[in-house]
């Protein structure tokens, strides 16, 4: 009896390792398995842009597709099964639609047709009522002003618009006051050396995601011309400054004569989860950060 009962134990146990090894293994699988993306397009007379995202071997991936004169067109796939394509479903829909009015049509001339009856016209006489316009009536009628009231109104009127001054005058002494007050606190509080630390980190963060992101190949080839040639000149003048950015991966192919703008490109990188996930865990539980963070949203006394 014990040996079942120990047999029994070992493999529940076995099969809770092998189920944490699963998780644990998926776990590994969906932080560290980079996420692909590429996109490229052109711009001439018309223009186009492709965009594909893939993951884990194309297991999981997910493609745009838009083009001139034509609707954006969205598809996911799942181990190569379309599981979603937005035009496939508005086709579906307009499909459905037409099936339910041809019914509603076949229905409808179902129906008897109603003849509405027509209205004969009745004309009543009316006896002709004389009405005496009285002059001295409607001149009593009238709305009247009394002066002391009228007066009474206008200094009404003149004293509220002197208190509104007062308060206005107030309102912007305060505000004056709270700005000094919270230029000073903000002074105080980025000189600490925690606060320091915490935008040094914060810093380093930023520079993480940007490098996450960053495309691993990107190439730019761009066809401009100017009507005129010192504009030209500018352009390529700001191009040869700002080539320690690009360092070529931008091309411009100039043109003096003709007043022209074409181009294309392509890009291609990869995301991991796990750099995000690292860096939501660094700005929740630092205390630098989080002590900057309660600083900033302070309530105002």
């Amino acid at each position: 009896m014990l040996s079942v009962v120990l047999t029994i134990l070992k493999l529940i146990g076995i099969f809770i390792l092998v189920l944490l090894g699963v998780l644990l293994f998926v776990v590994c699988v969906v932080l560290f398995v980079p996420l692909r993306y590429r996109a490229e397009g052109f711009y001439r007379d018309t223009y186009k842009v492709k965009a594909k995202l893939s993951w884990l071997l194309h297991i999981v991936s997910f493609s745009l597709l838009y083009e001139k004169e034509q609707p954006l067109q969205m598809k996911l796939r799942i181990l190569g099964i379309p599981v979603f394509d937005n035009l496939h479903e508005k086709q579906s829909k307009k499909k459905r639609g037409k099936t339910s009015s041809k019914k509603k049509n076949k229905k409808e001339e179902k129906k008897p047709e109603i003849v509405a009856a027509s209205q004969e016209t009745v004309k009543d006489d009316i006896p002709a009522i004389e009405i005496e316009e009285d002059t001295k009536v409607t001149n009593q009628t009238k709305e009247r002003r009394n002066i002391f009231q009228t007066i009474k109104q206008i200094f009404q009127k003149i004293v509220s618009f002197f208190r509104n001054i007062k308060y206005t005058f107030q309102k912007i002494c305060d505000t004056i006051k709270d700005v000094k007050n919270n230029i000073t606190y903000y002074l105080e509080l980025f000189k600490e050396p925690s606060t320091q630390t915490a935008i040094t980190r914060c810093k380093k963060q930023l520079i993480r995601i940007f490098k996450n992101l960053k495309p691993q190949k990107f190439q730019l080839n761009l066809h401009i011309g100017m009507e005129d040639p010192a504009t030209m000149g500018d352009i390529l003048g700001l191009w040869g400054m700002l080539y320690p950015i690009h360092e070529g991966h931008i091309d411009i192919f100039p043109d003096f004569e003709h007043s022209v703008l074409e181009g294309e490109f392509f890009c291609k990188g990869r995301v991991t989860i796990y750099v995000y996930i690292w860096t939501i865990m660094i700005i929740l539980f630092d205390k630098d950060i989080r002590h900057l963070r309660e600083c900033l949203v302070r309530e105002e006394k």
